[in-house]
């Protein structure tokens, strides 16, 4: 992969509540849920490119609408393997719909669009394999 990111930087950064099956608190119209999340956040500026985990094909490529707005502008593409990968919060997506991409394709640029914010800059990433969701983290830090 061409794209050279500080995997320690990551790992330095990784807080409890941005890991896989963390505990959350929703609030929607002064009701909260608890639920577990079910992707990762990774620390990262504004900015930051973001290339796919392995080569694939672009499933979707856009700003999330309705009940899905938290999602912000967002990429999911899936891999060769069969996974199916989200990108989300993104600042701008470079990539189109059935676009075939390859580990050097940039997707997107890190941003604080849907929920994320300006104090907590992150991509969250979920990951499907045989339409289960699983841990990102194998996958994404493996270095």
């Amino acid at each position: 992969n061409p794209f050279k990111t500080n995997i320690n930087y990551i790992r330095a950064h990784l807080r409890p509540q941005d890991f896989f099956g963390a505990r959350r608190i929703r609030g929607n119209k002064g009701r909260f849920q608890i639920s577990k999340h079910t992707e990762i956040d990774l620390v990262a500026p504004i900015g930051t490119p973001l290339y796919p985990i392995e080569a694939g094909v672009v499933m979707r490529a856009e700003k999330a609408k309705g009940k899905f707005w938290r999602n912000g502008i967002f990429v999911k593409y899936r891999t060769e393997s069969g996974l199916e990968v989200m990108y989300l919060h993104l600042s701008k997506e470079n990539v189109t719909p059935n676009q075939r991409i390859t580990t050097a394709t940039m997707l997107g640029r890190v941003g604080i669009t849907g929920n994320a914010s300006a104090d907590n800059t992150h991509v969250h990433i979920q990951i499907k394999k045989n339409s289960k969701v699983v841990d990102p983290l194998p996958f994404i830090l493996n270095n």
